[in-house]
């Protein structure tokens, strides 16, 4: 992907960002802040045992026991 800069459709996105290298702005990408307040983003990899599973469920159910409080 990086050495031949492959891209979805003709975006060049990545490589050209309307951005160009600056932060976007709020105003810029509606809606995406509000929709991150409504996700869990959890990285996962097939190296991943069944405890470090068990580790990750029990977590979640501890956090959405204290957020319920």
């Amino acid at each position: 992907m990086f050495r031949e800069q492959r891209t979805f459709g003709k975006s060049r996105y990545p490589f050209r960002s309307p951005a160009r290298g600056r932060r976007l702005r709020p105003c810029e990408v509606p809606g995406v802040y509000s929709g991150l307040e409504r996700i869990l983003v959890l990285p996962w990899n097939e190296n991943y045992t069944d405890e470090h599973v068990r580790y990750i469920g029990s977590s979640i159910i501890d956090a959405v026991k204290k957020l319920a409080r």
